[in-house]
């Protein structure tokens, strides 16, 4: 230590190495700001155990198909013979069509070659029958006369819908030295970096599962294959779900603004007729990053009191305490809500921040009575000893509270195996909000 003359000013004192205290927050500021997907269907009870890693659900056909025109000859007179469209296999004798000038036709008779079916459809009345190539027919129901004998049978078939379950893992692992070092940060009292790492980590497995959620696309791939076309580094099988995006894309409804970025009356209305078109229920909610949200914000409250209405999330008379911003229009009420990771700038595509994903509200009905949320998440019980129901943990290493090896750390390990389902997604609208 050296001895030096003159005054002792805040120079001398900083120029000693950490003999300055320093002015910390202890707090770690979370500016990240990430909510999740995941979070949000455990609050709604939106889950659901899967008994194995791919699950299906079976959909009904429309009971009333579109019946199209083609040659047609007579067009005017009480008989007409029609050509119908190639895939039209609904009709039979005795069904009544109503015709475009709202004539009602009676189906005559029927022939069947290459799978196109020719009518002959007599008018019900005097009235003539106007078809052309390209009309459209409505089944009106059907006839039959005295002492009839039985109808040609119709079979309805069902269509298998199924998802896959996808593997996830997160680790968070430390040494022995920064296990018992302290740093300057606290996280909920401790001022082990370790505590803060731990949280992270559960945090950023749950991002990884929001994504796949919402993003994922379904693999090719089957953990059951012979012959996997996915595998990893050490040729083992993977398999991935599809998500919220894939879904509503493949099977739903594809809307957009005729102005993306403006909202006006017109679009809502094509947005009703879609819905209209596919038998859609009467309560909707919309995911919405906060651009789509602004699109229809601007445009309602230019209405006044007119416009928007704001509450609490309910579904299933459960609520949740998120804000949402709801409107009636026509006999559907839509409700917008608010999700956090679409605003995320790092992950999810532009096509979905740019859209906001209608849902029903309910329940789909189920045949024979019953219904099933329209969307939740399904997942395997995992074989590990400690966790939560759908989130395993393991641990490792010579500092584990049961030591497990000679190396002197210690790791978290998390497994899950989770899984989108979305039912009677035909009422599922990706609406194009933002240019």
């Amino acid at each position: 230590m050296s001895v030096s003359r003159g005054q002792l000013n805040k120079a001398y004192v900083s120029a000693i190495n950490f003999l300055d205290q320093r002015d910390i927050n202890p707090a770690i500021i979370d500016v990240a700001n990430d909510t999740n997907f995941l979070d949000t269907m455990r609050l709604f009870g939106r889950t659901k155990v899967a008994k194995m890693a791919n699950y299906h659900t079976w959909v009904n056909t429309d009971m009333f198909p579109t019946i199209t025109a083609g040659v047609t000859t007579g067009s005017g007179s009480t008989i007409v013979t029609t050509a119908l469209t190639a895939g039209n296999l609904f009709l039979r004798p005795g069904d009544l069509v109503s015709l475009p000038n709202e004539g009602v036709a009676y189906v005559y008779s029927l022939s069947t070659s290459s799978g196109i079916d020719t009518l002959t459809l007599h008018s019900v009345n005097t009235d003539g029958l106007t078809l052309v190539s390209g009309n459209s027919l409505q089944y009106a129901g059907n006839v039959v006369g005295e002492e009839s004998d039985q109808v040609t049978n119709r079979n309805y078939d069902v269509v298998k819908y199924f998802n896959l379950i996808q593997a996830f893992r997160e680790i968070d692992s430390h040494t022995d030295i920064q296990g018992m070092t302290p740093v300057e940060t606290t996280y909920n009292g401790s001022n082990l970096y370790t505590m803060y790492e731990h949280a992270i980590k559960i945090q950023a497995l749950k991002a990884s599962i929001d994504i796949a959620m919402i993003q994922g696309r379904q693999s090719v791939s089957q953990f059951g294959d012979a012959s996997p076309a996915l595998v990893d580094a050490a040729g083992k099988p993977l398999q991935t779900t599809m998500g919220l995006n894939q879904y509503t894309t493949t099977y739903g409804v594809a809307a957009a603004l005729a102005t993306p970025g403006t909202l006006v009356t017109s679009d809502m209305d094509n947005l009703a007729v879609s819905l209209n078109a596919v038998k859609a229920p009467a309560d909707y909610m919309g995911y919405a990053s906060d651009a789509a949200k602004r699109v229809y914000d601007t445009y309602f409250k230019n209405l006044g009191s007119s416009g928007l209405y704001s509450g609490r999330l309910n579904i299933d008379g459960k609520e949740i305490d998120l804000t949402i911003d709801g409107y009636k229009y026509g006999s559907r009420t839509y409700e917008l809500v608010p999700m956090r990771v679409f605003d995320h700038p790092k992950v999810l595509s532009a096509s979905i921040k740019k859209s906001i994903y209608w849902i029903p509200k309910g329940k789909v009905p189920v045949k024979g009575g019953g219904a099933e949320p329209r969307i939740q998440i399904r997942y395997l019980k995992h074989g590990f000893a400690a966790g939560n129901e759908m989130i395993g943990e393991s641990m490792s290493g010579a500092l584990a509270p049961t030591p497990n090896g000679t190396v002197n750390n210690w790791a978290m390990h998390w497994t899950t195996y989770q899984g989108l389902e979305c039912l009677g997604v035909q009422h599922f609208v990706k609406q194009t909000v933002v240019a």
